[in-house]
């Protein structure tokens, strides 16, 4: 199986054998193609569609102005992407991740457009204000900010924020996230294998397969972390604040704000704070500890 498709496994991660990188104009119809999936889907809520349609510049939600704006840069840029900073062709879908005024069909949308945008290998090493970028990505998708409409849809963004997560832990960029925001990934992956246990069969799966290959990515990169002094310092410590970094079973979306009928699946900062000056290497180690114990039985999954 490991063969299919010409992919081959490397240390738990599977790889392709050949990465592809678009030209300007396809990244261009790409991305113009992304944001038309998002519009479309947001017309299809009255909410939307009724501002949308109006002809009125005035009336018409910040969203759809920032897409709009949006979609009459990208045929500029044909040959000169490689210098611009991508914040600016992927804020207007933070934006709607982090709006609460969106359902959960346009989340998912906004948050499926991202994922395949870090999939196309645009970001590297190289890319312009990458750093900014990865911890905007991160930032937008660890506050996921939602209208729960049904169950389903409920879980299908909640998949795709597991997607997008592991994606940006994937990215060969992903080695500049500092401890804060590699703290903030774990405990939004974490939060949701708990919460998983009380909805479906598939979302367990996903949840914990994610989890797992979220570890070993981080086992992955400890080769690059700079192991300074520091490192056997703070490893000489005991680590009070650790335990609040990842939520207890009785803490898990005790965070999650009602307002309105909306849900908010963001980190919670305080805890954040406490894990964020955690080395990379000792995040990982504890981190796996927690997965065996889902392994285990010993998980509240279990």
């Amino acid at each position: 199986m490991r063969y299919l498709n010409g992919q081959n496994e490397d240390n738990g991660l599977v790889k392709p054998t050949c990465t592809f990188k678009p030209s300007g104009g396809a990244l261009a119809c790409i991305v113009n193609s992304e944001i038309g999936g998002v519009l479309a889907v947001m017309r299809r809520n009255v909410r939307w569609g009724v501002q949308y349609a109006t002809d009125d510049e005035q009336m018409e939600h910040s969203l759809i102005k920032s897409f709009k704006e949006l979609r009459k840069k990208i045929f500029l840029w044909q040959h000169e992407w490689h210098s611009v900073d991508p914040v600016v062709y992927l804020q207007p879908f933070l934006d709607v991740i982090k709006s609460d005024e969106t359902g959960a069909p346009i989340t998912g949308v906004a948050l499926s457009s991202v994922y395949k945008i870090l999939n196309l290998e645009i970001l590297d090493l190289e890319t312009v204000n990458v750093d900014n970028t990865l911890h905007l990505i991160v930032d937008a998708v660890t506050s996921c900010r939602f209208e729960v409409t049904d169950p389903a849809s409920e879980e299908v963004v909640l998949m795709k924020i597991l997607q997008v997560l592991l994606a940006c832990m994937k990215n060969r960029a992903s080695i500049n996230l500092n401890n804060h925001h590699v703290c903030s990934i774990i405990n939004t992956c974490f939060r949701i294998v708990h919460q998983a246990g009380s909805k479906s069969e598939l979302l367990q799966r996903i949840s914990r397969h994610t989890m797992h290959e979220l570890i070993r990515c981080i086992f992955s990169h400890l080769p690059n972390v700079d192991n300074k002094g520091h490192i056997l310092a703070l490893a000489s410590r005991s680590y009070p604040t650790m335990e609040d970094g990842v939520p207890g079973e009785n803490q898990i979306f005790e965070d999650k704000q009602y307002v309105n009928g909306h849900i908010s699946a963001e980190s919670d900062s305080n805890k954040l704070e406490g894990a964020s000056d955690v080395p990379a290497d000792m995040l990982a180690v504890k981190m796996g500890d927690k997965i065996n114990e889902i392994e285990q039985g010993k998980s509240y999954l279990k």
